[in-house]
């Protein structure tokens, strides 16, 4: 799995990331055990006009959403305006599927290539999680898959909703 990540090379286009975030979740979340991947195309106003959208895969369980993972490109990482738009469009996302969730929470995870920030909303209080600011800080994606502690605290996540899901 790991190698689908590092085989990107131009860190400009986001798109080369999407097999490999495909890849990831139909592994961990399989068909199988009754998981579908339903990739999404978000569109993206006001930021750059060379990009029209992005990609948002959702994790499906019973035709509802468990876990999403928004796609950006990693070199707009370092960009406040970016990290706002991932932001976002992040909300965006909750605003419109949180209530759909057959889980207490709504996990989501915002990447720019390896680079992760975890949201998470709470279905009871519409509440999301970190706190809307106005300019994401750089630190919301301080864990890289490509790094055992990030990579263990996305595995750990997987368990965790696939634990959830088996009492629905």
């Amino acid at each position: 799995m790991e190698r689908l990540f590092k085989k990107v090379l131009d860190p400009t286009i986001a798109k080369l990331y999407y097999p490999a975030y495909n890849t990831l979740l139909s592994a961990h979340f399989p068909v199988t055990e009754g998981y579908g991947i339903d990739p999404r195309r978000c569109p993206i106003d006001d930021v750059d006009p060379s990009i029209q959208f992005t990609m948002t895969f959702v994790v499906l369980k019973e035709f509802a959403p468990v876990l999403f993972i928004a796609v950006q490109a990693p070199a707009n990482l370092r960009l406040g305006t970016y990290r706002a738009a991932a932001d976002t469009e992040v909300r965006s996302f909750y605003n419109s599927e949180l209530n759909q969730c057959p889980l207490d929470e709504l996990h989501g995870i915002s990447v720019f290539g390896t680079k992760m920030g975890f949201y998470v909303g709470n279905k009871r209080t519409s509440e999301v999680m970190p706190s809307e600011v106005s300019r994401p800080p750089l630190d919301w994606w301080d864990n890289d898959i490509l790094e055992l502690e990030g990579a263990n605290k996305l595995r750990l996540l997987f368990d965790s909703i696939k634990s959830s899901c088996q009492k629905i």
